[in-house]
């Protein structure tokens, strides 16, 4: 019962025995049977966080939290030379490289000697899928598919632990802010409560157990926007979990109409690019810090922020460089990509993972105390960029701020189809030339006349599958 409430919730396809959509069962009962389904999800969440894993490994990040980096790198260095040679042993894909290379894992000395490896792409991965499998384990195993940006699944397995361990590290964000689960929460993140099909409120469903209450991302509209804050804030949550782009439209409409929610002390955001200008509209409607996340599905790196606003890599999680498209390490204040190595997954490990999203490097430390490696920025998804008539690639946070001095945009979106011009998508209502040239000239200051902009009026601006409005959306290919 709870592995299929975590799956239909998370929009992973399920059907019973005889064929039946369970979704679609779920999507036809009443609200009321709809939060009991809900809260059972929770109970199964609640249970899981009494796993003797996730208290073991929860236990152990809260005692090394503030080791020395010279014991960080010790550590994760014996984590690194464990998972190596499990892969050799274990992997056929590693073996046959290692042995190529001549590679020996027991030998590792600093994590240092990574780059002594290859990159490892998700072509790479969808090419030997078989060798990159652990066909002796004989454990719960948990198969995770992404598209990413190409539309062509991915799939990943992992473990039954990994998914507690996974779980622990979550939870640190909740100990690094002194919360816990239990406190009432609203959450504007993905979870499909409600059928996409819906007309009417409520757009939202209640978690009991964990004092949780679901919002729609999908269902926020100029037309349903009241109902949603009527409803926010009368349930008078402490904390405020969800998408930037979702929270960024509820928070645009509390500054408007100079709405006040006091209960809320805490947001956290994770799962898209946080932009400087939703961060600063966030938290001026709640009057509080946001705390960023970056993960994704396929377990390969934990980004955390502290309360000094800086960006915390996990170095028990998994190894995070930042590296040129060759794979070698950026100097601190260069833009790279995300790769990881996973310190934990006895299925399918990934060593050297293009992860496909971007990060400023860093050499700074914290003065929250701890000594983990920082990075100075998010940047967001390698595809999330935009190529000018020259072929200069212009990393999609150059366009963060173009719309900020543009009136009533609740919700935007870049397209770009083909080299040198790009699409923004408004909606119908906000249709002016006024805005059009605010958002041109800001354009243009950014990246020359080199782009050429045009705009498109839309109904509605479609979400991904997941919930998510992607804020540039690159579809050459």
């Amino acid at each position: 019962m709870f592995d299929f409430l975590s799956r239909f919730l998370h929009s992973l396809p399920y059907k019973s025995n005889n064929g039946t959509n369970l979704k679609d069962l779920y999507y036809l009962m009443p609200p009321v049977f709809q939060n009991i389904f809900v809260s059972l999800y929770g109970l199964s969440m609640k249970l899981e966080r009494n796993n003797k894993t996730f208290t073991d490994v929860l236990n152990y990040l809260n005692i090394t939290d503030f080791n020395s980096a010279e014991k960080l790198e010790e550590l994760q260095t014996g984590l690194l030379r464990s998972a190596l040679q499990h892969a050799y042993n274990n992997i056929p894909y590693y073996k046959k490289i290692f042995d190529q290379l001549q590679f020996s894992p027991c030998e590792i000395s600093s994590t240092a000697e990574l780059v002594q490896l290859p990159l490892l792409t998700k072509n790479l991965i969808r090419q030997n899928a078989e060798q990159l499998e652990n066909n002796s384990y004989k454990g719960k195993i948990i198969e995770y598919v992404t598209s990413g940006t190409t539309g062509i699944p991915l799939k990943i397995k992992n473990t039954r632990e990994s998914y507690y361990r996974e779980n622990a590290y979550a939870a640190q964000q909740y100990r690094w802010n002194k919360l816990w689960y239990g406190v009432r929460t609203a959450n504007f993140t993905g979870v499909h409560i409600i059928s996409p099909n819906k007309k009417y409120p409520p757009y939202w469903r209640y978690n009991y157990f964990d004092k949780q209450l679901f919002f729609s991302v999908r269902h926020i509209s100029e037309d349903t926007i009241d109902k949603y804050l009527e409803k926010l804030t009368s349930f008078e949550p402490v904390l405020l979990k969800g998408y930037p782009s979702a929270l960024e439209i509820i928070s645009k409409y509390i500054v408007k109409k100079n709405i006040e929610i006091d209960s809320v002390k805490h947001v956290f955001c994770s799962s898209e690019p946080l932009y400087a200008h939703q961060r600063k509209t966030i938290e001026e409607a709640f009057s509080c810090k946001i705390s960023n996340w970056y993960g994704n599905t396929e377990l390969a790196g934990h980004i955390l922020e502290c309360q000094e606003g800086n960006l915390h890599i996990h170095p028990f999680h998994s190894i995070v460089e930042i590296c040129d498209s060759a794979g070698l390490s950026l100097k601190a204040g260069k833009t790279g990509k995300i790769i990881a190595t996973q310190l934990y997954n006895p299925v399918m490990p990934l060593i050297r993972y293009e992860t496909g999203d971007l990060a400023v490097a860093s050499n700074k430390k914290c003065r929250c105390g701890r000594n983990s490696p920082l990075v100075e920025q998010m940047v967001g998804r390698e595809a999330d960029n935009v190529i000018t008539t020259s072929g200069k690639i212009v990393p999609g946070i150059s366009f963060a701020n173009v719309f900020n001095n543009a009136t009533e945009l609740l919700e935007k979106k870049i397209i770009q189809e083909k080299k040198g011009e790009i699409i923004v998508l408004l909606k119908k209502e906000n249709k002016n030339t006024q805005n059009e040239a605010i958002i041109k000239k800001a354009i243009n200051a950014r990246v020359g006349k080199d782009l050429i902009v045009n705009f498109d009026y839309r109904n509605n601006i479609d979400r991904e599958i997941s919930g998510k409005l992607k804020f540039i959306e690159n579809r050459i290919t």
